[in-house]
């Protein structure tokens, strides 16, 4: 069920105004609600194995860098 968030999060991460921020932070920005938040922060989880996103200081979620050069597309 946690692959259905993977796509949202990583097309909000990409974007230029987005600024890392906890799970739970980043679940209200997607508006998911309350009782799906346990299969979001499966899929942040998933991300976060496969490289695509990190977390940083407090538990922000970012991209990461390789993530973040392939949704920007050419210079």
């Amino acid at each position: 069920m946690s692959e259905r968030y993977r796509p949202r999060i990583l097309e909000h991460l990409a974007d230029r105004r987005y600024q890392p921020t906890n799970v739970r932070d980043l679940a209200a920005q997607l508006q998911i609600d309350e009782n799906e938040f346990s299969d979001f922060e499966q899929a942040v989880t998933d991300l976060t194995a496969t490289g695509q996103v990190v977390l940083g200081s407090a538990g922000a979620v970012a991209p990461s860098s390789v993530s973040a050069r392939a949704s920007a597309g050419p210079p």
